[in-house]
């Protein structure tokens, strides 16, 4: 019997006590994010709608005018996101949103976006 491969992620956020020391993960088709209530949920790239970097007080976004109440109320946090700089995962579905600490936010919306880029350049071939 043979153990098929483990793949390894594209990206790779290191849990720290912002993320509540969950792990963040990109992988080419996916994202995986640990979250403490529901496991590890699996958003499929095809799903994700943008990414961005947002600031500390995800209630603030009311506020700032970039989210209405709605989208917030569909939007869990899957760690202390209020606390510290965080990425905002738009995607389809019920949960429209999910607000998540990666050890370098930046650097895990660049890799998102690179990857969005590659599978949209496959798919149009």
């Amino acid at each position: 019997m043979t153990v098929p491969p483990v793949e390894e992620p594209l990206h790779r956020s290191k849990p720290t006590a912002k993320s509540l020391w969950q792990e963040y993960r990109l992988f080419p088709d996916r994202i995986e994010l640990d979250s403490i209530p529901w496991g590890t949920v699996r958003v499929p790239l095809e799903d994700v709608k943008a990414v961005a970097v947002r600031p500390p007080g995800v209630i603030f976004d009311l506020f700032r005018g970039d989210y209405g109440l709605g989208e917030l109320m569909r939007a869990p946090k899957l760690d202390l996101a209020d606390l510290a700089e965080h990425v905002a995962l738009e995607k389809t579905g019920f949960w429209k949103q999910f607000r998540f600490t990666p050890d370098d936010p930046v650097a895990f919306k660049a890799a998102v976006d690179r990857a969005l880029a590659a599978r949209r350049r496959t798919q149009e071939r």
